[in-house]
């Protein structure tokens, strides 16, 4: 018999290694763990806040409904998309010279029409907002 697994010895450097391989690939999970624990205790805090004002009858403010809607705002995606386009371009052409390889660089693309479909959403939900804003018929017209 060779080597079994009760017969293996590890020095130091094995060891070390394998614990620096081990914390290397474990380090994101955790990280994402923790992340969301905090994600999850803050908003259970702010529940118990809201039911605790419920309870005692006072009248909640506005901003504590408005943060669904806080990353749809057309600047905000408009902003975004324009980051992502201008990443994509530059990330694909960095890839490209890096790799020499037109199929790596693709990520780079990719990534460029997301950020364009970004900003035609955001100038497609625009229009759509400023066609809510305006008068429909004469009876709005009459009510101004």
């Amino acid at each position: 018999m060779a080597n079994s697994f009760a017969d293996i010895n590890m020095d130091i450097d094995d060891l070390a290694g394998f614990i620096v391989l081990l914390l290397l690939f474990s380090s994101p999970i955790v990280i994402t763990a923790l992340i969301l624990g905090f994600r999850h205790k803050n908003k259970k805090a702010k529940y118990q806040i809201i039911s605790e004002a419920l309870a005692a009858g006072k009248e909640l403010p506005k901003e504590f409904f408005v943060e669904a809607s806080k990353n749809t705002d057309t600047k905000v995606v408009l902003s975004k998309g324009i980051k992502n386009a201008c990443l994509g371009i530059g990330l694909a052409i960095m890839l490209w010279f890096i790799t020499e390889e037109m199929g790596i660089a693709s990520i780079g693309i990719l990534e460029f029409f997301i950020g364009i479909g970004q900003v035609i959403t955001a100038y497609a939900t625009r229009e759509k907002e400023e066609n809510k804003n305006e008068p429909s018929n004469c009876t709005d017209i009459e009510q101004l």
